[in-house]
């Protein structure tokens, strides 16, 4: 087989197979993941929250999925059209698919800045930041 087709038939069994762990796992399993930056250092970290927002959101829930992790709420379902663009443009062979343009690298860009500085504000004591602390 060659090299490229591989890798799009491993493209095109990740993706799915992902997809479907994280649903079951929100839909059975249901248990949040501890986070061991929060577990070492006592501060949240930019995900903390993330699984039970994402369990919520599976579930309909989108009050709790806001208030456990208002970025991963809000960004989950922009990522997975993205990601969903490039498993396909790798199944159908379609490179302007499968590259992200520059727009969409600076939107990324943009959206990693903004995760860290999310990392940083949720941890600041006062009113307007705690409210972006994870619910427990």
């Amino acid at each position: 087989m060659r090299r490229k087709n591989l890798l799009r038939l491993t493209i095109g069994i990740a993706f799915p197979a992902a997809v479907i762990f994280v649903l079951f796992w929100a839909l059975c399993i249901k248990l949040p993941l501890p986070c061991i930056f929060y577990q070492t250092t006592g501060l949240y970290c930019p995900s903390c929250g993330a699984t039970r927002a994402i369990i919520s959101l599976v579930h309909g829930d989108i009050i709790n999925a806001l208030k456990n992790n208002i970025f991963i709420t809000i960004t989950t379902i922009p990522l997975l059209l993205l990601l969903t663009r490039m498993w396909l443009g790798a199944l159908l062979n379609r490179k302007s698919w499968l590259i992200p343009n520059t727009n969409v690298i600076k939107i990324l860009f943009a959206s990693a800045i903004l995760y860290i500085l999310f990392g940083i504000l949720r941890n600041i004591p006062v009113v307007p930041f705690i409210w972006l602390n994870p619910i427990n």
